[in-house]
């Protein structure tokens, strides 16, 4: 029996050892509320905040640099195609694009008045954002202007993902009484159709 506790002691903690990589960045290096991240890379990457704030880290996360947007919306969605080149979305249609790596970033939101939860480029030209409604919005010009789709959803989107120019998928938040929802197009968003649809759980 000793042998026995002392192995599955041994093994616990051997496996705690293994999986516990993470470490807390302490103290926290701004007082913001972090809404989503993006790594390019294992050093670099940036961060998207409550009141328009945008951070840099170029070392993997131990120092950060503001950047300025000249936003204070909340910004719900951060997205990069290469170091120069990213998009972020968030309240009241706020699309911001930066072609420096964010030192300098404009606002391209095109008249666009719907929160926007998400947004995702498959390359320089071709980007999706989802939002509030069910709306989703396609760009063909690198984020200059931008054309709605229809997505058949009538409650928030929350995540949109595409693999290539045809092939992607967009998810619903349940809201407590519309259920949760998965769309999927073939043709760019042309046509979206539900994949997958379910009530038991509050978030996907």
């Amino acid at each position: 029996m000793k042998f026995l506790l002392s192995t599955l002691l041994i093994f616990f903690l051997s496996s705690f050892q293994v999986y516990s990589q993470w470490s807390l960045i302490n103290p926290r290096p701004f007082e913001a509320n972090i809404n989503s991240s993006f790594f390019m890379n294992e050093n670099i990457g940036w961060i998207a905040c409550d009141h328009g704030e945008i951070y840099k880290t170029t070392d993997g996360g131990e120092s950060w640099v503001f950047q300025i947007t000249g936003s204070t919306s909340r910004l719900f969605s951060i997205h990069f195609v290469n170091q120069n080149l990213g998009f972020c979305v968030g309240w009241n249609g706020i699309i911001l694009k930066t072609t420096n790596g964010g030192n300098n970033w404009e606002t391209k939101a095109d008249g666009l008045s719907y929160f926007l939860h998400s947004i995702y480029f498959i390359d320089e030209m071709h980007g999706w954002t989802v939002g509030y409604d069910g709306k989703i919005f396609y760009s063909s010009n690198g984020g200059e202007n931008w054309t709605p789709q229809v997505s058949n959803v009538m409650s928030a989107l929350i995540e949109v993902q595409f693999l290539d120019q045809k092939l992607g998928w967009a998810c619903r938040w349940n809201n407590g009484n519309s259920g949760n929802k998965i769309i999927k197009t073939t043709n760019g968003g042309s046509v979206w159709t539900t994949v997958y649809a379910d009530t038991t759980y509050e978030y996907l």
